[in-house]
């Protein structure tokens, strides 16, 4: 549905301007970079600038403002179609219109001024013809909300019942923060007692399995697994802006806060770092429980007699939930 895990980095932005009023001022190009420089207090050397974290930190600065938004507007040649606004930090997107006047996709930009860069997603854009679309993790109301204008037929197949055993540990979030807190040698070793043999298929994150072929975000078309006891780590969040981006395209309160609180999905109910907004929250549980199915999948449990061990707290559907404790108190 969407392309949220692309990067910018702020010295990009400075080429790109180049690149603008390359194109715009021609053979006044020299004389014109360095009046830019001097208006933005930035560094000009083999006439190129030097746009660093200070300058765009600056929310007063609207002449850079101006002109970067204008060069991720114009670039057609960069990736930078894109809207910057003028306060650091600032997450927002834009509805834009094709040649044709027709809403098209959506330009959406979050600002990292501390790691100098600049996250984006593009809405991508379903074509106006009829499509059948398959999907074990589909959620009618996204779909309504993200084709909008558009007759929409749901279908929904009854889960079938897998061959093999889910088995799910839901005692710890085991967010990235979390696991880095705890240690992940300490949680595999635990995850090993648990197993009761040495762990050889793991679903992580992928600063964790930096030499797997498979982790989370990586997780789909992959049978290495098939048939096999897996175990799979962690919960798959993604970092707030990326959702926030999404709702604000689809019309909800992308400024709605995370916070713990206890809430439910299709399934259970339960205590979980979410939206107090609906909209979002099933937005949030639509990306985390597509991660996680696909993550579960590699294994195939409806054709093979394996297991699956999951350690985190979004409880998934079919899953023998087991809340016994399973880290020593002395990590703590």
């Amino acid at each position: 549905m969407t392309d949220c895990d692309a990067t910018i980095n702020l010295y990009d932005v400075s080429s790109s301007l180049q690149a603008f009023i390359r194109v715009k001022d021609g053979k006044n190009y020299a004389r014109k970079i360095k009046q830019v420089g001097n208006k933005l207090n930035v560094a000009v050397e083999d006439n190129l600038l030097r746009i660093h974290r200070k300058v765009y930190a600056d929310c007063e600065n609207e002449d850079f403002t101006a002109m970067t938004s204008n060069i991720l507007v114009n670039a057609e040649d960069s990736s930078f179609f894109y809207v910057i606004e003028k306060n650091a930090g600032y997450t927002g997107c834009k509805r834009e219109k094709n040649q044709n006047n027709n809403t098209s996709a959506v330009r959406g930009i979050h600002v990292d001024v501390q790691n100098e860069r600049i996250d984006y997603f593009k809405a991508k854009v379903i074509p106006g013809v009829k499509m059948t679309i398959v999907s074990a993790t589909l959620n009618e109301e996204l779909y309504k909300r993200f084709c909008k204008g558009r007759e929409i037929h749901m279908l929904e197949v009854p889960a079938a019942e897998y061959r093999g055993r889910l088995i799910q540990y839901t005692t710890h979030s085991m967010s990235r923060s979390n696991m880095q807190e705890i240690g992940y040698d300490q949680i595999r070793k635990c995850v090993e007692d648990i197993v009761r043999e040495p762990v050889k298929n793991v679903i992580t994150f992928k600063m964790y399995t930096a030499n797997a072929g498979i982790y989370y975000g990586k997780t789909e078309g992959y049978n290495e697994y098939k048939g096999k006891d897996l175990v799979v780590i962690g919960t798959p969040h993604n970092v707030p802006f990326v959702y926030r981006l999404i709702g604000a395209y689809l019309g909800y309160d992308a400024e709605d806060k995370l916070s713990v609180q206890f809430t439910e999905n299709r399934y259970y109910s339960f205590k979980f770092m979410t939206f107090k907004d609906e909209n979002m929250r099933n937005l949030q549980f639509y990306f985390i429980e597509s991660e996680l199915e696909q993550a579960i999948g590699r294994a195939r449990l409806l054709r093979y007699d394996c297991s699956v061990y999951l350690f985190l707290n979004f409880p998934c559907r079919q899953a023998n939930i087991i809340q016994d404790e399973y880290l020593p108190d002395n990590i703590f």
